[in-house]
C-alpha cells in the first residue's frame, strides 16, 4: 500500500477530525489539538504525486491551452486574486505547489512580477511552455530567493500536503516583505490570508 498514517506535521498530536477525501484515499483531516489541516493518510512519497508523464497532463488539459474550455477552478482563482488585490498591493507574487500554473496563468494580467515553484518536473515544464511562466521546478527551500522578496505567496491546495511544515513557514517568512501577505487556501476548507 502507497499511503500511511501519520500524526500531526505540526504538534505531533493523534487526534484528528476527517474533514474530506481525496482520490478514495488521501484523507484531509484536522488535528485536534492544535487545529492543523493536513494529510492523514497520505501517500508514503507525497512530492511524487505528480510527477506523471508530460503527455497525459498535455492531454488531460488541451483544451485549456488551446483557449476553447476554462479551468473548473478558474472561478475560485479569480475571486482570491481579487482579495489579494484588495487587501495588498503586490509586485512580486510567488505561488508555491503552483502545478501547471492555472492559478499564475489567471495573475498575468494584473501588472505582478509572476513566479512559481512545483516539483514536478513535467508539471512546470508545461506551465513554462504552455502559458509562458517563470516556474522553478523542485521545492521552496531548493531555490535561494532574496530575503524580503515577495510581496505575497501562495499556497492553493498545498499546504496539507506538507510534511515539515514549520520549516515551510520559516523559508516563507523569509522570503516575503514585513508587510507581505500570505495566503493559504484548500477550497473544501476555509482560506487563509495572513499579514506576514
Amino acid at each position: 500500500e502507497d499511503v500511511k498514517y501519520v500524526n500531526c506535521p505540526l504538534c505531533n498530536g493523534n487526534r484528528y477530525g476527517k474533514i474530506a477525501t481525496e482520490w478514495g484515499v488521501l484523507g484531509i483531516v484536522k488535528c485536534r489539538d492544535c487545529g492543523l489541516i493536513y494529510v492523514n493518510p497520505r501517500l508514503k512519497e507525497p512530492e511524487k504525486i505528480y510527477w506523471g508523464s508530460k503527455e497525459r497532463y498535455i492531454k488531460e488539459a488541451e483544451l485549456i491551452f488551446e483557449g476553447k474550455q476554462k479551468s473548473h477552478r478558474d472561478v475560485n482563482y479569480l475571486a482570491d486574486l481579487k482579495k489579494i488585490e484588495r487587501i495588498k498591493p503586490t509586485d512580486n507574487f510567488l505561488d508555491i505547489g503552483t502545478n501547471m500554473g492555472m492559478f499564475l496563468r489567471n495573475a498575468r494580467n494584473r501588472g505582478w512580477k509572476l513566479f512559481g515553484i512545483e516539483p514536478s518536473p513535467a508539471l512546470s515544464e508545461i506551465g513554462r511552455e504552455k502559458f509562458g511562466l517563470n516556474i522553478f521546478t523542485g521545492f521552496l527551500h531548493e531555490n535561494r530567493f532574496a530575503n524580503n522578496f515577495f510581496d505575497v505567496v501562495t499556497m492553493i491546495d498545498v499546504f496539507e500536503h506538507i510534511t515539515k511544515p514549520l520549516e515551510m513557514l520559516k523559508d516563507i517568512h523569509r522570503i516575503i516583505k514585513q508587510d507581505g501577505l500570505r495566503h493559504t487556501a484548500k477550497f473544501i476548507s476555509n482560506s487563509y490570508y495572513n499579514r506576514s
